[in-house]
């Protein structure tokens, strides 16, 4: 587990893995060091920094993850724990990337777990209200009359907010001292 630690987060499998020739062409993100195991699956804090595969993140193409290894395979017939049959077994898995892909083996279960987004929804949804609220107050005095409130509108309005006060907070977090 542990060699997944510090390895390249990419945008689908490279051919051939990740090497010190091709990592500024298939990196994408990377992975942090802290490696955990959670039940059947690992978990692994990663950054991602491409606009390219941040937009397949964000669109859903691209949301499950995929391990990108090397492995000895011991031959031998066996039955795992849950009952499953198995021909071989694979041992000193050494990670070599982790892929950002449409579907991997291991299913929807293995995918960037990112706690931010459901606290961005969240804050969107605050803001959605706040500005319903407002827009209550202020048009009031018109009773029936008064202008519908869109929704749809707002909510783009809050995300950009909340974008644009994340994007101020990482640009102070890399001009401060702390980052240097």
């Amino acid at each position: 587990m542990a060699s997944f630690a510090h390895k390249a987060i990419t945008l689908g499998h490279p051919t051939g893995g990740v090497t010190v020739d091709n990592w500024k062409q298939v990196a994408a993100g990377w992975t942090e060091g802290k490696v955990a195991r959670d039940g059947e699956y690992v978990e692994i804090p990663l950054m991602l920094a491409d606009a390219a595969a941040i937009r397949a993140y964000d669109s859903g193409e691209a949301r499950e993850l995929s391990a990108g290894y090397a492995c000895d395979f011991i031959w031998g017939d066996g039955v795992a724990p849950d009952g499953t049959p198995f021909q071989a077994t694979q041992r000193q898995i050494r990670g070599d990337h982790i892929a950002i892909v449409p579907k991997g083996r291991a299913g929807e279960r293995a995918r960037i777990g990112d706690g931010a987004t459901t606290a961005d929804r969240d804050k969107v949804a605050l803001e959605v209200a706040m500005q319903r609220a407002q827009h209550h107050r202020k048009f009031a005095f018109l009773g029936d009359r008064a202008p519908e409130f869109n929704e749809q509108s707002a909510t783009l309005r809050a995300q950009a907010k909340i974008n644009d006060e994340a994007t101020a907070a990482n640009r102070e977090f890399f001009r401060s001292a702390q980052y240097r």
